[in-house]
Parts: C-alpha cells; sequence; structure tokens
C-alpha cells in the first residue's frame, strides 16, 4: 500500500529540533491565503499517458 500526503502549509521547517521548539521567525508562513493545485495521473504500464 502506497500512501501520498499533500499539505499545503506545514510547521516543522527551520526549527532547531524535531520535538518541539519553535519554528525561527524568518521561516514563518505570513498570515495569508494560500493556493494549492495538483493532478495525479495513473500511468500505464506501457509508458503511454
Amino acid at each position: 500500500m502506497n500512501y501520498l500526503t499533500i499539505a499545503i502549509k506545514n510547521k516543522g521547517v527551520g526549527g532547531d529540533n524535531s520535538w518541539g521548539a519553535r519554528v525561527h521567525k524568518p521561516y514563518l508562513l505570513k498570515k495569508e491565503k494560500y493556493h494549492l493545485e495538483f493532478l495525479i495521473k495513473k500511468e500505464e504500464k506501457n509508458g503511454n499517458e
């Protein structure tokens, strides 16, 4: 089984560690509206779309 997680926002990049330190101010996301679009297509076994 495969899992794919797509997140428009994520906390954790730009901190000192991964166990609770706050993200440094220059790396915080701004309070604005974000938009994300993506398309997932199945690739046929012979390589044709």
